[in-house]
């Protein structure tokens, strides 16, 4: 589950506990070939994503940002499009996560099976919010998913499966609108990656899906 910041009081707090305190899926799964898990983190020490991932018994994490000086937004795009283009990563798969407020709570092959049966390229995690506001966008996210819930069908770019050749095009895309300052992808604090991928996934659907009905990402909210 990804935490949403309308949790009020300690709620996520708990949950974390809890998470670590259980014994049934500590040190239960095995790294896949065929899946590489991707985070960002410019802090020396671990975060809560690089922490769970060790309880469940994963240890093939790829953690890009180490020793950076300063937290960018555009880091979650350049750092996972150099890492795609540099052919370090050999998976078919990729499932890219933020690192400070998102738990993995079962076996990610069996998330990768739900994501493969959706027969799409990405697919990202849902959110209830019009975030960063885009009419056009929300209005789209309502029109493809109309059997979700409202507070289910909005994109958000905090985690998301996608076939890696196809993850890195479709960055690249981003990392040029970037360059260019372009307005799709562009808030008033630079780039925005939330807005840039909404707009893609306007651009490429049905290739690209919000998990509108929660077979693989669920949040932590209010509306869980």
């Amino acid at each position: 589950p990804e935490r949403d910041s309308s949790v009020v009081g300690g709620e996520w707090d708990a949950a974390c506990r809890e998470f670590f305190a259980g014994i049934d899926l500590r040190g239960k799964f095995t790294d896949r070939d065929d899946l590489t898990i991707i985070t960002y983190n410019t802090r020396p020490e671990p975060g809560l994503l690089e922490v769970c991932l060790a309880h469940l018994g994963l240890s093939d994490l790829v953690v890009l940002g180490r020793g950076l000086p300063d937290w960018k937004w555009s880091y979650k795009v350049q750092l996972v499009h150099d890492y795609l283009r540099s052919g370090a990563c050999r998976s078919e798969h990729i499932l890219c996560l933020d690192g400070d407020d998102v738990l993995v709570i079962g076996d990610p092959g069996l998330a990768l099976r739900r994501f493969v049966e959706m027969e799409c390229e990405m697919l990202f995690c849902n959110t209830r919010g019009d975030w960063p506001p885009s009419p056009e966008c929300a209005a789209f996210e309502d029109e493809v998913a109309p059997e979700a819930a409202p507070t289910h069908r909005h994109l958000n770019a905090g985690g998301y499966f996608a076939r890696t050749v196809y993850a890195a095009a479709r960055l690249g895309e981003i990392v040029a609108g970037m360059q260019q300052e372009a307005s799709w992808c562009t808030a008033e604090h630079g780039l925005d990656d939330q807005l840039a991928w909404r707009h893609l996934h306007r651009r490429y659907f049905p290739a690209i899906r919000v998990d509108a009905r929660c077979r693989v990402f669920l949040r932590f909210d209010d509306d869980r």
